[in-house]
């Protein structure tokens, strides 16, 4: 079956609101940030910014930002998770110690939706962990749907928070993005 499911958020700072968009399906996940389309694909394990006019899938290298994350994750350190049921789904709370050099806090709900688990979601997952301070264990199903992250450095503090807008199934969205599985791909 082709299908696709739309997961919207709102990422506010301080500073900005960026709306982000996920299409998950089964060969693919589509990320629209910020005027840019990308494109995870589970078989490379890797992501593609996408050039519809050139008809291409243009390799992302993120070896600076993995640097960047692992420097980030030594100096947060160990992280404690805490886990409760929660209304429809669960809360997720983590924490770093208090002698960390980056000190973290976060509250995390998670909910499930059906489609999930028939999408390349797991593998998402996977690929994000390393790009991300934290993420969860989670089944196939199940996404974050709402998060407040809170970072303590340099007497500073940095909130950032995340809301979910909609979710739904958008089958008419597959075969649109299902062509830029036959774009090029380049470096």
């Amino acid at each position: 079956m082709d299908y696709c499911l739309l997961i919207s958020s709102l990422l506010k700072t301080s500073s900005q609101k960026i709306i982000h968009t996920n299409y998950f399906s089964h060969n693919f996940v589509i990320s629209i940030v910020l005027d840019k389309t990308i494109v995870f694909l589970p078989d490379t394990n890797m992501q593609y910014e996408v050039d519809v006019e050139k008809q291409q899938l243009k390799r992302i290298d993120l070896s600076n930002q993995l640097l960047q994350m692992n420097q980030f994750k030594v100096n947060i350190g160990a992280i404690t998770e805490e886990r409760q049921a929660y209304k429809d789904g669960q809360m997720i709370k983590i924490f770093s110690s208090k002698d960390a050099n980056i000190m973290l806090e976060a509250e995390m709900l998670v909910k499930k939706h059906p489609l999930l688990a028939k999408t390349c979601n797991d593998q998402f997952i996977n690929f994000n962990r390393q790009l991300q301070i934290y993420t969860p264990e989670l089944n196939t199903d199940e996404f974050v749907a709402d998060a407040t992250t809170k970072l303590f450095f340099n007497n500073q503090e940095q909130i950032i928070k995340m809301s979910l807008l909609k979710i739904e199934e958008t089958p008419e969205k597959f075969a649109a993005f299902n062509k830029f599985l036959n774009f090029e791909i380049v470096n």
